[in-house]
């Protein structure tokens, strides 16, 4: 094995980070044009960390410290927090880089060593989480950075090594796996059954022993950074998060999913490559896709919008699979072909996304947060606030609009959403808390998102809180007074966190009310369900 082998895959690689990093920081801003609330509530944790804070420890969250970390390493030195995310983005690619390289020398030949090369970059520098709909968000950047991490160690398992060399093998496993358990354990929970197997199937014995010795080594050496009770804390948040009843899964259901007119030509190319690899004598890869694939699908289902992105790496390993067997099989290349169609949409939505960025037009835009000059939104989605109101049964015949004046005083199960403007809600809501004398108190939410804090300077970070409430009333304990919308973002949540008071024994004491909200006093001594209309 000669340096040269490295020299291309390294310098392309190099040439996509520092082309994109420089693009995005000769750009002023990120400018956002959707999912604002996932926004909200990654800057909630990522300004958290840049003072201290640790996830799991100090607030609720199922997501793992990876993936915010590389961001609030940059926003604790000063940095924006938009040009954080530029920074951050950048050392993942660039620490990802040696892993890459190393699988795309020995595993892939010709053109396809760049284009896989090229993929997972993509997916660690990108400014939207995939799709086809062509927007700028930073809502679930840990899918593509988790998605990247599983595209390094994929391939590894499911070809051959053609530079063999068991310890560079067993670190762009290992490594991988230990970074998506401390990103998205659920990644690592999907893959790591179908990795081993393959592994086993191929006799990588060896690199399936280093593989558990780094990985081990690894994942020791952060708990001698974060202690114990960073695991406890983090499986507490993931039990809940898997039981909890307003946000079991955030898309279809996963029978509704699996035969969805996006996801069944993608299912129906991987069977038939797992059929296919069994008739040309490929029994490894074909039972390692057939364990790989509830994986997948596992995956997709518990990501929000349910994007197929998984084709991308299963249709590369096909065509090189194909091109190095004995036996090449022009069906395996059409399914390749397929799978890599189903995944273009998002792979090209992702790749275009800093150009898309680069491109707009500021004078459209405004802070999203206030005082964070280079994270911002489309003027009219902060300005604006839209609503959906629920009739008061389904399919009532007697409902009508004189209804809506009543069902927006609230109540115990609010009939209304707020689908756009959680930013300006925030805003409006802490500045009317603060003018009628409850600023400076420690407020809970009922609802999904509510971060006062980064709206108003006067409300203080709800120890114990959630950026993102999956279950429960995390931050309870904490807090004075608690904050009910009229029409929340999530009509589960608030339901589910009132539900929680009420079986927890607290009264609620309404010490001040607007159309938009009721702030109630905490005094958890009666139950409440008569205290709430």
């Amino acid at each position: 094995m000669t340096p040269r082998l490295f020299a291309i895959p390294t310098v392309f690689a190099f040439a996509v980070i520092l082309g994109v990093t420089a693009l995005n920081l000769s750009t002023a801003a990120i400018y956002g044009t959707q999912f604002e609330g996932d926004v909200i509530h990654l800057m909630d944790i990522v300004l958290r960390m840049a003072v201290g804070e640790l996830p799991h420890l100090d607030f609720m969250t199922p997501i793992g410290i990876l993936a915010f970390a590389p961001i609030s390493i940059f926003v604790a030195t000063g940095v924006e927090p938009g040009h954080s995310v530029f920074l951050g983005q950048a050392v993942v690619a660039v620490a990802l880089t040696p892993l890459v390289v190393w699988v795309a020398v020995s595993r892939f030949d010709g053109w396809l060593r760049l284009i896989y090369v090229a993929v997972v970059l993509v997916f660690a520098l990108g400014l939207v989480q995939g799709t086809a709909s062509p927007q700028v968000s930073l809502s679930m950047h840990y899918n593509r950075w988790g998605w990247a991490l599983a595209f390094v160690a994929l391939p590894c398992a499911m070809l051959p090594s053609r530079r063999h060399h068991g310890l560079a093998d067993a670190l762009a496993i290992a490594l991988p796996l230990a970074a998506l358990i401390l990103l998205k354990a659920t990644f690592a929970i999907a893959l790591i059954p179908g990795i081993v197997a393959l592994l086993l199937g191929r006799r990588q014995y060896k690199c399936l022993a280093l593989g558990l010795g780094i990985g081990t080594f690894a994942l020791a050496g952060f708990t001698l950074w974060s202690g114990l009770e960073y695991w406890f804390a983090y499986s507490d948040d993931l039990l809940a998060t898997a039981g909890s009843a307003s946000r079991a899964y955030p898309g279809l259901p996963i029978d509704k999913m699996i035969v969805a007119p996006d996801h069944l030509v993608g299912h129906a190319a991987i069977l038939a490559s797992i059929i296919l690899l069994r008739r040309i004598g490929d029994r490894v890869l074909g039972l390692g896709l057939l364990l790989l694939v509830p994986g997948f699908v596992y995956i997709t289902w518990q990501n929000f919008e349910n994007d197929p992105v998984w084709t991308a790496i299963a249709g590369i390993v096909l065509l090189a699979s194909s091109g190095q067997s004995a036996r090449p099989n022009q069906g395996l290349v059409i399914a390749a072909v397929v799978l890599l169609g189903v995944s273009a949409p998002s792979v090209v939505n992702i790749a275009y996304s800093p150009i898309r960025n680069a491109s707009a037009d500021p004078a459209e835009y405004t802070e999203l947060i206030p005082g964070h000059h280079d994270l911002l939104t489309l003027e009219f989605r902060a300005r604006r606030m839209d609503l959906r109101v629920y009739g008061t049964e389904q399919g009532s015949a007697d409902f009508s609009f004189a209804d809506i004046g009543a069902d927006l005083q609230g109540g115990a199960e609010a009939r209304c959403t707020l689908e756009l403007g959680l930013a300006r809600w925030l805003g409006l809501a802490a500045e009317e808390l603060e003018t009628t004398g409850f600023g400076q108190k420690r407020v809970l939410v009922a609802d999904l998102i509510g971060p006062l804090w980064l709206f108003s300077t006067d409300f203080p970070r709800l120890a114990g809180s959630a950026p993102w409430v999956y279950g429960g009333a995390p931050g309870l304990d904490m807090a004075e007074m608690l904050l009910v919308p009229t029409c929340p973002t999530s009509r589960a949540t608030q339901t589910m966190m009132l539900e929680f008071l009420a079986n927890a024994g607290y009264a609620l004491e309404r010490l001040h009310e607007t159309d938009r909200y009721a702030l109630y006093d905490l005094r958890p001594d009666q139950p409440i369900a008569a205290n709430v209309k």
